[in-house]
């Protein structure tokens, strides 16, 4: 995925769910599932939560300017009703009459890639930002982090192997409040 030859020819990887979404243009997609690489994980640790309606377009390591590049692809042109974002591309989503789920940030108490910075004040005040503005802007705000989160602020012990991604346990406690915001939001 980190290939230069990828990031230069495709650096929103457009081709990476183009033939997926062939198929699925032909269903009806309640909700895209939009972000990086904890969404991308969500997929791998419990598919069975991605059945017919519910579509995952996560990439591991994506920025949000690579989500934007593959945005209208992977979100817009999938007749969706929906969309979940993780991570800041929801004002994108607005302008185009879809209705958001914005996702908070999963805990961590350090990352295994950057082992002198301490995320859990960063993470904190990001969330806080995302429930105001989602709040203020009429979206759904699913708190992720508060359901998997010790009281300060690292991942609970067993969800997450390296202190940051989820496991298949964690993804277990997202998954019913995904399923909740997903009521919410197609209610409205």
């Amino acid at each position: 995925m980190w290939n230069p030859q990828v990031l230069t020819r495709d650096f929103g990887q457009l081709c990476r769910y183009r033939d997926q979404n062939a198929e699925v243009k032909a269903q009806k997609v309640r909700i895209v599932f939009m972000g990086g690489p904890i969404t991308g994980g969500w997929i791998n640790l419990d598919g069975g939560f991605f059945v017919v309606g519910l579509v995952y377009r996560g990439i591991s390591g994506q920025t949000t300017p690579r989500m934007l590049v593959r945005f209208r692809q992977n979100v817009l042109e999938l007749k969706r009703r929906a969309v979940h974002i993780m991570a800041g591309t929801n004002e994108i989503a607005r302008a185009n009459s879809i209705k958001v789920i914005l996702a908070s940030i999963p805990p961590a108490g350090a990352f295994p890639c950057a082992k002198d910075e301490r995320p859990v004040p960063k993470i904190s005040a990001s969330n806080a930002w995302a429930r105001s503005y989602a709040q203020a802007n009429g979206f759904t705000f699913v708190g992720y982090h508060a359901a998997t989160a010790q009281p300060g602020g690292a991942i609970e012990p067993g969800l997450s192997s390296d202190g940051m991604h989820p496991t298949a346990p964690s993804y277990a406690v997202m998954r019913p409040l995904a399923v909740a915001a997903i009521a919410k939001t197609l209610s409205k």
